[in-house]
């Protein structure tokens, strides 16, 4: 089962309602039909919420878990869930993708150091093989895909990549500078879990009459400095609240005061707080704001307690592509972790199945 929750900070209790979409590997709509996709029906009320109990701002805490009396999921593959108000599409709120795996093929991974000299101190690469032993694949090169992922993350996912070699039961991707990515650096730490103790990451912390306001510790970019290893999640969150068994419900909301100094501002691209506490995005709620006369980027997100892995990402003006390399630097010892999704559409069939998913870290020997 996967479990889906979210904050309605308005604190009201609204009719929320969800519907559950099968993809394409490329999160295309798949051309599977509805009733050949879902067991049961597609879409329904959420009806599990909960009011908050005592923090100073009151919220609702909606849940879903899913596959449910109402819903199964018979088919693996890529699946886009929609939450929406009043059992009305056009009032989407938010979007999640989600996949399911049926185990038919296995994957055989190895970290390599990048064959290009220039990238072999901030560059990771990987090579593997696919076995499909057992499974019926008449022409490996069109019926099978694979999408290599670097923790978690879509936007620089690298796909649509065919073999290099082929052999019994076999296909082969050992290329040279295809499957690399930026090292990076090991991501950065803010610890919520307490409102009245000064914790990892935060500088200064005070309540008003409204709310609680932490601020970070000033930050500077890495770039120039040399790796250290910090213990993270990779950019992933948790909350948490301390002495709380059940902080969906009681955990405090900290709107936090982000600080990153640069003598000037960088020209022609946006700054953003970036991990999947932003849904691995830029986007307006997390982009900074240069202050000119502190000479620092500057950001105040409401985050609810637990604990955060973050970086600072640059985009440049009329791209999309995330580039965390430009402050945060890259280095080969950073550890990362990666998945490796395989994909299957025999010949006839009409949506792609997910059939094997490797996970692979880097540091690992």
């Amino acid at each position: 089962h996967l479990l889906l929750s979210w904050d309605d900070l308005d604190g009201d209790n609204k009719r929320y309602y969800y519907k559950i979409i099968l993809c394409n590997a490329d999160w295309t709509l798949s051309q599977l039909p509805e009733i050949e996709a879902i067991d049961g029906f597609s879409s329904d009320q959420v009806r599990d919420y909960k009011n908050s109990s005592r923090a100073l701002m009151h919220y609702t805490h909606y849940s879903l878990s899913f596959p449910n009396d109402n819903i199964r999921l018979p088919k693996s593959g890529n699946y886009i869930i929609k939450i929406y108000t009043d059992d009305d599409e056009k009032n989407l709120v938010f979007t999640r993708r989600f996949m399911l795996v049926e185990p038919k093929m296995r994957v055989m991974a190895a970290q390599k150091v990048p064959a290009a000299g220039g990238r072999m101190r901030t560059f990771q690469e990987l090579e593997f093989t696919v076995d499909y032993k057992g499974t019926s694949v008449r022409n490996p090169e069109n019926e099978v895909k694979v999408a290599v992922l670097q923790n978690g993350r879509w936007d620089n996912a690298v796909t649509g990549v065919k073999p290099l070699f082929q052999k019994e039961n076999q296909l082969i991707y050992n290329y040279q500078d295809v499957f690399t990515f930026p090292a990076g650096k090991e991501f950065r730490r803010l610890d919520l879990s307490s409102v009245r103790l000064l914790t990892e990451g935060v500088e200064s912390l005070e309540q008003t009459d409204s709310s609680f306001e932490a601020r970070t510790f000033l930050a500077a970019p890495l770039r120039n400095f040399a790796y250290e290893y910090l213990a993270d999640a990779n950019g992933k969150y948790v909350i948490k609240m301390f002495g709380s068994d059940a902080p969906e419900i009681d955990a405090e909301y900290v709107r936090v005061h982000f600080n990153l100094l640069l003598p000037f501002e960088v020209n022609g691209a946006s700054v953003y707080v970036f991990g999947a506490m932003t849904n691995w995005k830029c986007a307006p709620q997390n982009k900074m704001h240069y202050n000119t006369l502190t000479h620092q980027y500057e950001l105040i997100l409401p985050l609810k307690q637990g604990f955060y892995g973050y970086q600072y990402a640059v985009v440049k003006d009329g791209d999309t592509q995330i580039n965390t390399s430009h402050l945060e630097g890259d280095w080969y010892e950073t550890e990362n972790e990666y998945n490796i999704l395989v994909y299957y559409r025999a010949f006839g069939e009409r949506y792609d199945r997910l059939v094997c998913v490797q996970t692979i870290n880097s540091t690992s020997k």
